[in-house]
């Protein structure tokens, strides 16, 4: 819907350099999976003069105040993978967690069959996209049956911990 609006606008050129630049500029502020991060962060874009704000959030509802602050700043948000409970954003731009997961299940049962020894490293304990990865493949694990030997938290995205 956001897309049409600007293409009906004529906005296009403008959206694309607009958007070019941002990229150029971009700087990366990961929060590491932790909530306060969030506002920390954002406040330290906002100080540096961002135009434009995409955010991963770590908790949907969490990340609506640091949202809220862009939205009273006239920064536009995009929020990827998650969205917010609170503030508006301009673009939503997600993967299906708990369809992955059960697609992951199934090619293990397609390549090694139904009742299979697994284990499952969860992710971030608490993050919205690995509970939702969990509860696809644990749905699925029980649909194939699987011999689930464990289930350990990890964070996946700290190779030095996994």
């Amino acid at each position: 819907m956001y897309w049409g609006a600007i293409v009906a606008k004529g906005k296009v050129q403008a959206f694309i350099a607009t958007f070019i630049a941002t990229l150029v500029m971009m700087l990366l502020l990961r929060g590491i999976t932790r909530v306060y991060t969030d506002i920390g962060n954002t406040q330290d874009l906002m100080v540096r003069g961002i135009k434009l704000m995409l955010i991963n959030p770590t908790d949907s509802e969490a990340v609506g105040n640091a949202i809220i602050m862009a939205n009273k700043a006239n920064i536009p948000v995009i929020a990827l993978d998650h969205s917010a409970s609170k503030g508006n954003v301009i673009s939503y731009i997600a993967s299906d967690s708990r369809l992955g997961a059960k697609m992951a299940a199934d090619f293990i049962a397609e390549k090694l069959g139904n009742g299979v020894k697994v284990i499952q490293l969860e992710g971030i304990p608490g993050v919205l996209g690995a509970r939702e990865r969990g509860e696809g493949f644990g749905q699925a694990a029980q649909k194939h049956k699987f011999n689930m030997l464990a289930s350990q938290p990890s964070a996946f995205r700290l190779r030095t911990k996994c």
